[in-house]
């Protein structure tokens, strides 16, 4: 007897409860993993889009001829998904993983119907990883745009703008939402600073974070030396 999709207890790979609310991509959290380097995340997050483009048909294949290396396959996605941030598509690959364990364990074969469930959970979960991916590798590799200066401000000033953007960059590496609440504060602090801070304010209404980070990194190093 084979296995089909409807028979496993792993079988439902559509995200749903807790898997269904996982951001697609959460590129900060993954930075804040890898010492807030957006050099190398850039690096990673480019080697892995080029990993996972084909990766549906190469396990749809694997899985007619090894259910280990199908398996081992994967749990290597699964792994790399999280690296990058990519939350939705792990724990897709994860369920993935499950199911075929299970086949395994039962020693049954995974007929057709069972490897075509595993691959079209894939398919949607990979091109909506690949298109948040390549959004953020091109705000990440474009360099920010330049910030307005502050009118007429002090060094104590900016010291204290300096300040207030560290605080905001590590809420935003956390994915922290309490960073929405910072800036607004910190609107309120500062000013006079909405052209200053315009770049930010519209990668916090996108909840960009990474991009917000790039923002944060780019404030604190030109108004640092400044004073």
């Amino acid at each position: 007897m084979s296995l089909t999709a409807p028979s496993s207890p792993h079988a439902d790979l559509t995200p749903s409860g807790d898997d269904a609310a996982l951001q697609i991509l959460d590129a900060a959290g993954a930075m804040a993993l890898l010492d807030d380097s957006v050099e190398l995340y850039l690096d990673i997050a480019t080697a892995f889009q080029q990993e996972i483009s084909d990766f549906p048909a190469r396990v749809a294949a694997l899985m007619q001829t090894n259910l280990a290396d199908a398996t081992r396959a994967l749990h290597t996605i699964k792994g790399l998904s999280l690296t990058v941030g990519a939350n939705r598509l792990s724990a897709v690959c994860r369920q993935g993983e499950l199911t075929l364990k299970e086949v395994q364990k039962l020693a049954q074969p995974l007929d057709a119907t069972g490897q075509r469930h595993i691959v079209e959970s894939l398919e949607p979960a990979i091109a909506q990883t690949l298109e948040a991916l390549q959004q953020t590798l091109t705000d990440l590799a474009a360099p920010p745009a330049l910030a307005a200066a502050p009118p007429t401000a002090s060094p104590a000033q900016l010291q204290t703008l300096i300040s207030d953007l560290q605080t905001l960059r590590k809420l935003l590496v956390q994915s922290d939402l309490q960073a929405l609440d910072v800036f607004v504060a910190m609107l309120s602090r500062h000013t006079g600073l909405d052209e200053t801070l315009q770049g930010l304010d519209q990668a916090l209404k996108a909840f960009d974070f990474g991009k917000a980070v790039v923002q944060c990194d780019e404030l604190i190093r030109r108004f640092g030396t400044t004073h």
